[in-house]
């Protein structure tokens, strides 16, 4: 699999925040994908081959090029599966929950249904100008949070294309060092005209 696509892929759980009754504490948090299916193959093995192939042709990369695959794969984590986020004090103040959102994707407020420790949610997108639907469900257990969505859209030959995504969330420490609040890096994905976030 190239590593672009690879890296799509993986954009999928840098979460977009939407406004839910949530209860997230605010800080640095690591996000670890733990099941990623694309039309029913599993592509976590290759995610990780994919980049022991890049940690061993390091030599035969460009160290420019080398720094910019690493960043793009693990955004310095250091693993390709792991993501380091940082909820600041005014989205835990707002109660935002984190609801995966695809690369691109132009996406309605999700409906939300929460029962308990639990909420359930549907989506309506726009990716690259073709529908893509998707649902979930969130789980919120003290310091871990639990997301599991599937997406349902076509890719960009016309053919339809299932994706199944499992991440977990783990609380590290309230302070988030170097790294920005999701709301300020980019991550959070703006809510469409008209809708509420």
């Amino acid at each position: 699999m190239k590593i672009r696509t690879l890296a799509v892929l993986l954009a999928l759980f840098t979460a977009g925040a939407v406004h839910a009754q949530g209860g997230i504490k605010p800080g640095l948090w690591e996000t670890r994908i733990v099941r990623m299916l694309v039309n029913g193959e599993d592509m976590v093995p290759q995610t990780i081959a994919a980049w022991e192939r890049l940690k061993k042709s390091q030599t035969s990369i460009p160290p420019e090029q080398r720094k910019k695959m690493e960043a793009l794969l693990t955004q310095g984590s250091g693993d390709p599966l792991t993501r380091p986020m940082c909820i600041s004090a005014d989205m835990a103040a707002r109660d935002h929950v984190m609801i995966p959102r695809p690369p691109r994707a132009e996406c309605e407020s999700p409906k939300l249904t929460r029962s308990g420790n639990h909420i359930n949610f549907e989506m309506v997108c726009k990716q690259d100008g073709r529908d893509l639907t998707g649902k979930g469900e969130v789980v919120f257990a003290g310091d871990q949070v639990t997301t599991k969505m599937e997406t349902v859209g076509t890719n960009a030959a016309g053919a339809r294309q299932n994706m199944v995504v499992e991440t977990r969330m783990k609380f590290l420490r309230s302070d988030c060092g170097q790294v920005l609040p999701l709301n300020q890096s980019g991550g959070e994905a703006p809510a469409k005209p008209g809708t509420k976030k």
